[in-house]
């Protein structure tokens, strides 16, 4: 909490600069940064909104936000996390626990040509990768594990996609690859 705090301090500076409010002043002149907060023009701002699913898929959104009261503007971003900021535009980011929609979709897990465990977008033998996580020691599968993984396995649901990851994490002969 301390970090949202810190980052919500600087963001209330920020916007407070943007529209010509001196928040460090004791004793200001009755100018247009005396106004009160309704009486102030708002702030527009891009605002970049970053999900990360479990999977590993990430979509982003841009938008234009008008910004009339910060505390408005967090309680609408309440579960977002702040991971770079600046006068004109704040990326957000969210970590979803659940699969993408598109992994949910049309994701199956199959190997690559590297033997390395990936979601694809459709079959494995014909479609784009998504994610990829580690290589697979398929010497160790048992004939009819490599033949499901060559064949696709279809992403139903979160559990299954765990189960599927815990399963084939016990056949990778070295650390987690991650690419995309």
């Amino acid at each position: 909490m301390k970090n949202r705090s810190s980052m919500f301090l600087i963001a209330l500076i920020t916007m407070a600069s943007l529209t010509g409010f001196n928040v460090f002043a004791e004793n200001q002149e009755h100018d247009s940064s005396d106004k009160k907060p309704w009486e102030r023009e708002p702030v527009t701002v891009e605002v970049v909104l970053k999900k990360k699913y479990i999977d590993g898929f990430e979509e982003q959104k841009i938008k234009q936000e008008t910004i009339w009261s910060m505390r408005d503007f967090w309680s609408m971003y309440d579960d977002w996390k702040v991971i770079d900021q600046s006068e004109e535009r704040m990326v957000l980011l969210k970590n979803m626990d659940e699969l993408s929609p598109i992994v949910r979709e049309y994701g199956y897990f199959g190997l690559d040509e590297d033997n390395i465990l990936t979601i694809f977008k459709g079959k494995p033998e014909k479609e784009e990768a998504i994610q990829s996580f580690f290589q697979v020691d398929v010497g160790k599968l048992e004939s009819f594990h490599y033949k499901q993984l060559r064949e696709g396995i279809k992403v139903r649901s979160k559990g299954e996609f765990k189960k599927v990851i815990q399963t084939y994490k016990e056949f990778a002969p070295s650390k987690e690859v991650h690419r995309q």
